[in-house]
């Protein structure tokens, strides 16, 4: 997980050092390295040895209630750090991030068959992306009251066309290329059915 430098230069000083006054910084902290700091305090404890319950620390030094700060950490353990980077940029929900969750990867977003760096200067593409993603999905279910139906025939037709690319090449090569983007799929898939049958976060 990877925090600017400035962040990290506050999480370690207020977090691995300990030292009270880099934790008087949470609040200064972006999305994200708050999250990793409220994470990291929670864990480790160090607020105790200030002589304070986790309720005053996050009320005192992170500016917000404890139910609050253990949301953000659910939201790091499950979404991971791009999550928050689309947050910053973008005023993603979490609901709309697990939606497309399957598209962001390593500080990417996949965009129109594009894979674009999440960062202040593809902010509005990236925003004009996900609005076209939402519409696109509320488009197909208008059209196709049968959509879910659909969807099943779509993955019986994308696991056809694998099988068969390797079968009608008959090498090794191929067969192993189409096995690869098997294992890729069941991946995506093995995501989707985590994301999909998680509590539904709740707004902060």
């Amino acid at each position: 997980m990877t925090l600017n430098d400035q962040d990290q230069r506050i999480l370690e000083t207020g977090l691995s050092v300990g030292r009270f006054q880099g934790l008087a910084l949470l609040k200064s902290y972006s999305s994200l390295a708050r999250a990793v700091a409220l994470k990291q305090a929670r864990q480790s404890r160090v607020f105790e040895s200030f002589g304070l319950t986790w309720d005053d620390f996050c009320a005192r030094h992170a500016g917000i209630r404890r139910s609050q700060a253990n949301e953000l950490i659910r939201r790091l353990n499950q979404f991971g750090a791009d999550y928050f980077r689309l947050a910053d940029l973008c005023g993603l929900a979490s609901e709309t991030y697990a939606a497309i969750a399957n598209r962001v990867d390593a500080g990417h977003i996949e965009l129109d068959g594009e894979k674009i760096a999440i960062i202040s200067e593809n902010a509005q593409r990236i925003r004009n992306g996900i609005a076209a993603l939402r519409q696109q999905v509320r488009d197909a279910q208008d059209a196709n009251p049968n959509f879910v139906n659909d969807l099943f025939h779509r993955i019986d037709r994308l696991t056809k066309d694998i099988y068969h690319f390797q079968k009608y090449r008959g090498d090794e090569t191929s067969r192993a290329e189409a096995a690869r983007v098997a294992r890729y799929g069941a991946l995506r898939f093995r995501q989707l059915r985590k994301q999909l049958e998680a509590p539904k976060p709740s707004r902060p």
